[in-house]
Parts: structure tokens; sequence; C-alpha cells
């Protein structure tokens, strides 16, 4: 996990890849800035990057991150250029009201803890599309819950907070 806020080297390395590719209008500092960005004021002002587990079907274990009306902000990576589909992204739920905090304010929220079911209705899951121009997700923390999805395709993908 790294703090996207600040970076020591000004996002070098990744200013240079994105030259390498022909890409000189934007920096890595402001790449990162303005995907960050989106999370709003209030941020974590945090950055994983989550990779596949390599299996194709996954077990899905829906929560939130922390429950604060936050936004979370996704940058997919496909398994290869060129690619559509399902996979890349989280899927999720949009709730209909709060759930509960029964821990200190920002933990993980975890809808197994409910006992309500393990899995969610099909029709209520938004499994988000990967292609070009859809390449970043964005979605509030407080009115949604997130999983794996059902089946990874992804190299990777960025997760700020």
């Amino acid at each position: 996990m790294v703090h996207w806020k600040s970076s020591e080297t000004g996002y070098a390395a990744l200013s240079s890849v994105l030259a390498a590719y022909g890409v000189e209008a934007i920096s890595g500092a402001s790449f990162i800035q303005t995907l960050g960005d989106l999370c709003g004021v209030e941020s974590h002002g945090t950055l994983i990057d989550i990779t596949s587990t390599g299996r194709r079907q996954e077990r899905h274990s829906w929560h939130q991150d922390s429950g604060l009306e936050r936004f979370t902000v996704m940058l997919g990576f496909p398994p290869e250029s060129n690619w559509e589909g399902v996979g890349v992204f989280s899927h999720s739920a949009k709730l209909s009201h709060p759930l509960r905090q029964d821990g200190r304010e920002g933990d993980i929220i975890e809808w197994e803890s409910f006992k309500v079911g393990d899995e969610l209705p099909v029709e209520v899951i938004g499994r988000p599309v990967y292609s070009a121009g859809r390449e970043v997700m964005v979605y509030c923390d407080a009115t949604h819950i997130h999983s794996a999805p059902d089946a990874t395709s992804r190299e990777s993908v960025w997760r700020f907070m």
C-alpha cells in the first residue's frame, strides 16, 4: 500500500513509462493525482495494487472497506490488449440503507457478519464491463458493498481510497 497524495520521486518512474509509450501530455504525478482526486476531498489517500489470484472462479466475500461516505476509485488492467468484458473490476451492489458498523468507525464491514446468507440475489449484483473508455470504476463505500468478480479476468486493478 502506498500513499497516493505524495511521492518522494514525484512518480518519476510512471512518468518514464508513460513517455516510453508516447504519452507525454501528462506526468506520472498528474495521472495519479487526477485518479486520486476522484475519491473526493475526504479520502484515505491509499493506493493498492490488487492482482489476480490465478484462479478463474472466485469466492465472494461481500464487504465495505470502511462504510464511510467516501469514494473508491478503481483503475483496471485487463488480461490482454483490446480486451472487453466482465472480471476486471469488483462486483458491487447498491444498498437500500447503510449497514450497521459494529466495530470502530472506518473498519471493514463484512456482509457475512449480519447472518442473512452468504450470497446476494443475483439481480442486485452489478458486474461492470471493462472496455476502451471504461477503464475506471467509482463507487461510494457507504452506499455499496463489493466483492471479487465471479471470475477474475484481469492483470491487476489499482484501488484508490
